[in-house]
């Protein structure tokens, strides 16, 4: 509760509080001093933090990050967030916050790196990442080709992705040579060994097989995620590539909660927190509200913590965008 409320964790000493306790509760209940509070929130995060580097070294399929960096303006600390983002197998999009670690360095891509570097190698997702989201400050895409070279032993080759603007005249186009390669690709097949069969089987499956496009995109009923749930066994490899591009978030925006929240977290009269406390609340928060699903991640604009009767410095991130 002290965690995801962004209660003190002086909060158990509160005269209030521990009234309500006894009178409502348990008569026998006694305060608990902040130390003891503060070991305890440490214990929980130590066990769900090695729970989920555990779920994360299992996961059977790729995830996707967003990253970004805020300063406060009480302690001027910096700090990077890092938000992993995966598909389920009930194909519902899952979100988890990896880190929100202090970040007093220079802001250079090689620092921005080094420090991506430690927590993919912490949750051993190093292997596994198929997108890295940044906001459009150099200094946070300067570290793509690090990034790039750092998944090369799993990847290989990473081709450098060109914006490339097609007309909606050209989607047929566009299919055909789609069909024409894996055409090609399937010529192979046709005089391979009985091994390949059942690959062969499937692929002919997908060739085989029509599909209509929707034209008004308006049409708010269609639930893409629901249409592969059910479609999943039919289709087994376009599953995992969909799992993998419908869990890529399109924004910053669940790391820009993250640090909304640490705001709320580090009011004037908590300004004194330790870096690792705010990020022990922060995850603590994040974990708990995403084993009820109450994170908010299609939330496009995050709710503002801020009141305005704090200084409008308070509410400015690392690149004074408010």
């Amino acid at each position: 509760m002290v965690a995801v409320e962004h209660l003190p964790f002086s909060f158990g000493e509160k005269v209030g509080f521990n009234n309500y306790c006894q009178r409502a509760l348990n008569p026998a209940a006694c305060r608990v001093h902040r130390t003891t509070l503060t070991e305890a929130l440490e214990n929980i995060y130590e066990k769900e933090k090695k729970m989920l580097e555990k779920f994360l070294e299992k996961y059977n399929g790729r995830v996707s990050v967003c990253a970004d960096i805020w300063s406060d303006h009480w302690r001027m600390h910096s700090y990077i967030g890092v938000t992993c983002h995966y598909m389920d197998n009930a194909w519902t999009i899952q979100k988890r916050i990896l880190a929100f670690r202090i970040f007093d360095e220079k802001h250079t891509a090689a620092n921005i790196f080094r420090h991506l570097r430690i927590i993919f190698t912490e949750y051993k997702i190093e292997n596994k990442i198929f997108a890295i989201g940044f906001d459009n400050a150099s200094n946070n895409t300067a570290a793509i080709p690090a990034l790039i070279e750092l998944c090369k032993p799993y990847l290989g080759d990473v081709p450098q992705t060109q914006n490339v603007s097609r007309s909606s005249s050209s989607s047929s186009g566009f299919v055909n040579l789609g069909y024409n390669l894996l055409s090609k690709k399937t010529k192979k097949l046709r005089g391979s060994s009985s091994s390949s069969s059942t690959t062969y089987s499937e692929l002919e499956s997908y060739l085989s097989t029509s599909f209509g496009f929707i034209e008004d995109t308006k049409d708010k009923k269609f639930d893409i995620l629901h249409w592969w749930k059910e479609h999943e066994r039919y289709f087994p490899i376009l599953a995992m590539i969909a799992k993998q591009i419908l869990s890529t978030p399109v924004s910053t925006v669940a790391v820009e909660q993250q640090f909304s929240a640490g705001g709320n977290i580090l009011d004037p009269k908590r300004s004194l927190m330790s870096p690792k406390s705010l990020q022990i609340q922060a995850c603590i928060e994040d974990w708990t509200k995403a084993q009820y699903r109450q994170q908010d991640i299609y939330q496009e604009e995050p709710y503002d913590f801020f009141k305005d009767d704090q200084p409008a410095e308070s509410r400015t991130d690392d690149h004074g965008n408010d």
